[in-house]
């Protein structure tokens, strides 16, 4: 398995298996499978509805909670609700997650990247990030935050073709690194280079 520095020094597995469209107990089997056959990294989101499933598969896999990277997405009617990540934990039954991301740049989501940021210096959350967010959103929360994000998820696939990058995108920066993982979706990890930081 390959793996990615974040900036704070955590290994992420470059390789991950993705829950998105799966209901059912039958998740709880898909996670064990994916995590006794080499995947170490396990993606849900809140707004999957199977976070309590997932978290099933993590025990039932054998596994022990530090050999396993889990990533969920903290979904945007919950970006002002105080309690939503230590629901997440209940749900997922695990006493810490190694990455949350925000999952869309609408609503309050300053104010939820700051909770984010709150139970990072808690230790409830080993790594944070952010979800689709187009740079103009990126640099007012760089402009706010006090921990910078560690990885930046971006959505990728033949239906979503970038447009050509203009002056200050992506493009015409140093920036992430992607990996790509199953189901298209592409993960740039920050390593601490991101546009307008340090500028």
């Amino acid at each position: 398995m390959e793996y990615a520095t974040l900036q704070n020094g955590l290994k992420m597995p470059m390789l991950g298996y993705g829950t998105i469209g799966q209901a059912g107990e039958q998740i709880a089997d898909n996670v064990a499978f994916a995590l006794n056959h080499g995947y170490e990294l396990i993606d849900t989101a809140n707004r999957y509805g199977n976070e309590v499933e997932v978290g099933r598969g993590l025990k039932k896999s054998g596994l022990r909670r530090e050999e396993i990277f889990l990533e969920t997405k903290l979904g945007p009617t919950l970006y002002e609700n105080e309690a939503a990540i230590d629901g997440t934990l209940q749900r997922l039954g695990v006493d810490t997650i190694d990455l949350m991301i925000l999952h869309h740049p609408v609503n309050n989501y300053l104010y939820a990247y700051g909770m984010l940021e709150k139970a990072y210096k808690a230790e409830k959350l080993r790594a944070i990030g952010l979800s689709n967010f187009p740079v103009e959103k990126l640099q007012e929360l760089l402009d706010h935050c006090e921990v910078p994000p560690m990885v930046m998820l971006v959505s990728s696939g033949p239906r979503q073709q970038p447009a050509a990058p203009g002056p200050g995108d992506w493009g015409h920066r140093p920036g992430p690194r992607q990996k790509r993982r199953p189901g298209g979706a592409a993960v740039a990890h920050s390593d601490g280079i991101l546009p307008g930081a340090g500028e």
